[in-house]
């Protein structure tokens, strides 16, 4: 199944079809293309904000 976002991520409006990035199953669409480069060039992060255990496999161990 393929998740599409139909609201550009940038702007938080309706995306065009014609501007889109797709990552694996998901679909992104973008109301411009400036607005694809901008989020094109934003980090990946792991969304972890525990310090206790700062491993490679982010448990919380309490």
């Amino acid at each position: 199944m393929d998740i599409v976002y139909k609201t550009d991520p940038i702007s938080n409006k309706k995306g065009d079809p014609e501007i889109f990035v797709r990552e694996g199953s998901c679909t992104i669409l973008f109301e411009s293309e400036e607005n694809k480069r901008i989020y094109e060039k934003i980090p990946l992060t792991r969304g972890v904000s525990d310090l206790d255990n700062p491993s490679d496999d982010w448990f919380d161990e309490g």
